[in-house]
């Protein structure tokens, strides 16, 4: 008993004489940019937008300075040689400074391949993707209920949406909510746009196993989604119809009396996007990166591109509406 009271004195004071917190300073670290390359293109869009930029360090002193926001500053290359094809037919893009990106003017339709290729200061920027077909809705079914939290009432919305997955090939998808909502001030409309998600669900196709916080289980819903960008794979269902669950809150009221929740509008619209394999994994990576940054002992996550020679990606999808609420 004495030498293990010896041995934990001397651990103590070797402890208690340790600078455990100590800043170092490593300056501005140089690092090169990379030209940057981002486009999304829609089948049966009129018009197709590409952008180039050059990438910044995150933890540069001016990016850590002006804090995470839509004024870091990219530098954007409006003068490359930036060229197109579609199935082969090529044309030349011109770079149009009010929507700060090159532009395809002219639909494109599924099993299109687009080949785009930028030239600038002798850095080639080079992608392919091809227009994925349109996502087969077999039906969508709705259903209303209550539920008392916190001791008011709330109205939630369950969607049964069946899609029907096409054998013999790879494809995935992506469920787009978008539960908005409007107040009249005057004879002018504005957007009231409350902090909630914009779906809930324990889908296993949706969640990809994760279920979220506990505090709707009782009645079966997860409060969030961690599937932040919604995308998900027809590997449970290859070749086969599927039907997805989710839940959307209607009830902005909860936060308001009845005289203002009466002069509140809203607009819910369900869209079912299948998209290309790289957009795919670029959201996927995406969504792992946000994760592992809350986490301060994770490794950092490689965002996935498909921009030979710089970053970015070349996505492209096949989007439909599936349902719509308008009351204004």
């Amino acid at each position: 008993m004495r030498k293990l009271f010896v041995i934990l004195s001397l651990i103590t004071i070797l402890f208690s004489s340790c600078d455990f917190e100590k800043v170092v300073d490593i300056g501005s670290v140089p690092i090169t940019p990379h030209l940057v390359l981002n486009g999304l293109l829609y089948a049966n869009s009129d018009t197709s937008y590409f952008y180039i930029t050059k990438s910044r360090p995150i933890y540069s002193r001016d990016t850590i300075a002006m804090g995470i926001n839509y004024d870091w500053g990219y530098d954007i290359i409006e003068n490359a040689d930036f060229s197109l094809s579609v199935n082969g037919n090529a044309s030349h893009l011109k770079y149009s400074r009010a929507d700060s990106a090159y532009i395809l003017f002219g639909k494109l339709k599924e099993g299109d391949e687009v080949n785009v290729q930028s030239l600038y200061n002798g850095q080639e920027l080079q992608s392919i993707a091809i227009l994925p077909p349109a996502p087969e809705v077999v039906s969508v079914d709705t259903a209303s209920f209550n539920r008392i939290e916190y001791g008011r009432l709330k109205n939630y919305t369950m969607f049964k949406l069946t899609i029907k997955d096409m054998p013999g090939r790879n494809d995935y998808y992506r469920l787009l909510v978008n539960n908005e909502f409007y107040y009249l001030e005057g004879d002018t409309i504005q957007k009231y746009s409350p902090y909630y998600s914009s779906y809930y669900s324990n889908d296993p196709v949706l969640t990809d196993g994760y279920m979220g916080s506990t505090n709707n289980s009782d009645i079966g819903l997860a409060s969030s989604v961690y599937n932040y960008f919604s995308v998900f794979r027809d590997v449970r269902f290859a070749g086969k119809e599927y039907t997805l669950s989710f839940y959307v809150d209607n009830s902005v009221s909860y936060w308001y009396g009845p005289e203002e929740a009466d002069s509140i509008k809203r607009y819910l619209t369900v869209r079912l996007q299948s998209i290309s394999e790289d957009l795919y994994k670029y959201y996927s990576s995406l969504q792992r990166s946000r994760q592992a940054s809350s986490d301060k002992v994770s490794e950092p996550v490689v965002v996935h591109t498909n921009i030979n020679g710089g970053l970015g990606i070349l996505g492209a999808c096949y989007e439909i509406k599936v349902f719509e609420y308008k009351n204004f």
